[in-house]
């Protein structure tokens, strides 16, 4: 069976977009409720496609976590560690090489069921703003967060957060943003990649730009203004200058684009339009010289942002 991206009649399938026309119409919570219901039904596609974090990233994360401590973190201070919102556990799975235990959670049954498994992750069904109904107060070191503040009540999450933490333990939350392209190989220009970025601008804030959630603007801003009250974490810190890079083929490119919740939105409500990642397929290729779809042709850079949070009042 070919990979749904080379299916230049629509990176969804027609049964798909059936069921998504029916939650247009009957959106349990309107708007958002349909957003969840195409976030759930691309899951396989997130998890297959979406890029992974580097090895740096998870440093800061570390670094942060021993300075809370005041010394090098002996085991007692790696024994359990939460990714919260943790869709398919990429993060799960890299924690789980320096704690002892670490579980994985998340509000959507249909990522938990894509989720990479490991002898010492478990998983848990629940929205992150009842995270005291199901672990003790003060047993956790670290919560990471990836990819999800702007999707949740974040006031009520950090008081889980406050209730649950060890007194030394840390919340680190972070998100990417728009990736760029960058030149590689001898074929591509920084003025053939400045016109790919722009294609990549016009796709995402002109094709896309109605279908994106409100709640967007928070990436937009790096969370600043999603702080927790100082009630509730005496100390927090935001990071803004870091990023992550990963080569890859355009097949691979074009099924995370197809990950992205705002073009399952576009494909859902418009099932008879062309599809635009078809398109921009091919004025990609064109810009950046790609003649193998298949073959690791595209530098992509990330901006990446953190807040990260410590000394919980408890």
């Amino acid at each position: 069976m070919p990979p749904p991206w080379d299916d230049e009649d629509g990176l969804l399938s027609d049964d798909l977009l059936e069921e998504q026309e029916e939650w247009v119409e009957v959106g349990e919570e309107g708007v958002h409720g349909f957003r969840a219901a195409l976030f759930s039904s691309q899951a396989a596609h997130y998890a297959r496609f979406r890029p992974s974090y580097p090895e740096h990233i998870f440093n800061h994360i570390y670094d942060f976590a021993k300075a809370a401590l005041g010394n090098e973190p002996g085991l007692g201070s790696r024994e359990l560690a939460l990714d919260v919102g943790c869709g398919h556990g990429v993060v799960a799975l890299e924690l789980a090489k320096k704690y002892s235990k670490v579980v994985g959670v998340d509000a959507s049954v249909h990522q938990l069921q894509h989720a990479h498994q490991g002898p010492t992750i478990s998983y848990l069904h629940a929205p992150c703003e009842a995270l005291s109904q199901h672990l003790p107060a003060q047993s956790v070191d670290l919560i990471a967060m990836a990819e999800t503040l702007h999707w949740v009540d974040q006031q009520a999450f950090y008081e889980q957060c406050r209730r649950i933490l060890k007194p030394t333990g840390v919340l680190a939350i972070w998100c990417y943003d728009l990736n760029e392209f960058a030149p590689i190989g001898p074929h591509q220009t920084q003025a053939t990649v400045d016109q790919a970025n722009g294609l990549m601008q016009a796709h995402t804030y002109g094709t896309l730009g109605p279908y994106w959630d409100d709640r967007r603007q928070y990436i937009d801003r790096r969370y600043r203004g999603l702080e927790p009250q100082t009630s509730v974490f005496r100390h927090c810190k935001h990071i803004d200058n870091l990023s992550m890079e990963h080569i890859m083929s355009m097949d691979h490119f074009m099924g995370y684009l197809a990950s992205w919740s705002p073009y399952a939105a576009y494909r859902a409500t418009h099932p008879d339009r062309p599809d635009p990642l078809v398109e921009l397929r091919a004025q990609l290729k064109e810009l950046l010289a790609v003649t193998d779809d298949a073959a690791p042709s595209l530098r992509l850079l990330w901006p990446v942002f953190f807040l990260l949070c410590k000394d919980p009042v408890q």
